[in-house]
């Protein structure tokens, strides 16, 4: 068995990211969150075509439409790293996500998403 390793993408800045939701949105607190399997990243002068996923944070759409499992989105926002807490004691987080080739949390900016 092969392990992934992280893609090591530019992080804490903008980026475009499209790919496929692999899971009905969470619900919570007028914010979703849900699993998207990452196939294309632009950030200010790149392009990076990869095969990984990201868990993606977002508030209540104004429009209100929702992603769906298999659709495919494009979204504009941060992209950051998967951190541990750092409490003494705690689960590796960042191991049990990148278990799931998940390596980084994406928060879209409100007013650019769309679907593909």
């Amino acid at each position: 068995m092969c392990r992934s390793v992280d893609p090591e993408l530019p992080s804490n800045c903008r980026v475009l990211i499209r790919g496929e939701l692999t899971e009905i949105p969470n619900s919570g607190k007028g914010k979703y969150s849900f699993d998207l399997k990452l196939h294309l990243l632009s950030d200010s002068d790149s392009i990076y075509r990869v095969n990984t996923h990201l868990k993606v944070h977002m508030s209540m759409p104004a429009d209100s439409i929702i992603p769906r499992a298999g659709e495919i989105w494009q979204f504009n926002g941060k992209l950051v790293p998967v951190k541990n807490s750092g409490n003494p004691g705690a689960p590796d987080f960042r191991r049990i996500m990148g278990r799931k080739d998940c390596w980084y949390h994406f928060y879209p900016s409100s007013d650019h998403s769309e679907a593909a």
